[in-house]
């Protein structure tokens, strides 16, 4: 049975309304901590692999704040549905000494194959007529390389992101040729940007970062085109860069089609 991308998008509010700014996510990382069963938060620590990411941010469309949690297992998955249940309607924030408002829940899931049929075909062979796709940094992002911070959108460090979390979670399809990621920036084209330099904050470290919008173009012709397609496209999901579980990292994608 295939394991399920499960997204949480959690509806959340301060009793005070005080704004709930992206750089807030080691708070919420706090809260799964202080809520989700401890023998699990013992084996998170622990792990390597981390099977599971969350990010706060501000949704246009509703007009509210979103804590967004995603796992990639059904055990992420079950622990997590369980911490949401153990969740009072209002959590206090010792950070902030005030009580959050747990206003409403949703759940969605999709599947590493299900993503596949969507983008390239039942067979892979028929990708989807997208031709441009824009990646917001709704959060802070930034890579790491030889011990140091890496706080710019290079696409080749992207690529390599996405490759390592697909790979790791895909239980049907990898992709694991030599050089891959720099092939599929060939695939690509960049056509706009906005990048704007930011720290972020987890506790008393300051980590250099960036946010924005990055868009880029898909090469017709190019056999990788698809496949860079199914990467980018799958960032919303998994997220790019370091501490994507303390809320960095944290991707929404905008497509033409």
């Amino acid at each position: 049975m295939l394991q399920p991308i499960t997204t949480f998008d959690i509806t959340i509010k301060f009793e005070t309304d005080l704004p709930i700014h992206q750089s807030m996510g080691s708070v919420f990382h706090g809260i799964i901590m202080q809520y989700i069963d401890t023998d699990y938060a013992t084996e998170l620590h622990r792990s390597q692999v981390h099977p599971y990411r969350q990010f706060v941010f501000f949704d246009d469309k509703s007009h509210s704040y979103i804590w967004r949690i995603i796992t990639f297992s059904y055990t992420c998955e079950t622990q997590f549905r369980s911490m949401l249940k153990a969740l009072p309607n209002k959590v206090f924030v010792h950070q902030k000494q005030l009580y959050l408002d747990i206003v409403s829940t949703s759940i969605s899931s999709t599947s590493h194959d299900a993503l596949c049929e969507l983008l390239l075909g039942p067979n892979l062979d028929e990708p989807a007529d997208i031709q441009e796709l824009q990646i917001n940094f709704k959060t802070c992002t930034s890579f790491k390389s030889q011990d140091a911070y890496q706080p710019f959108p290079d696409l080749e460090r992207i690529f390599q992101s996405l490759l390592k979390r697909w790979n790791t979670f895909s239980e049907t399809y990898t992709f694991t040729a030599p050089e891959l990621a720099k092939e599929l920036c060939q695939a690509t084209t960049l056509v706009d940007y906005q990048i704007q330099f930011k720290l972020y904050r987890i506790e008393r470290t300051k980590i250099p970062a960036f946010i924005g919008y990055y868009t880029v173009r898909f090469k017709k012709n190019h056999s990788l085109a698809p496949l860079a397609m199914l990467l980018l496209f799958y960032s919303q999901f998994t997220g790019v860069g370091i501490k994507t579980s303390l809320g960095m990292g944290g991707i929404q994608i905008k497509t033409d089609s």
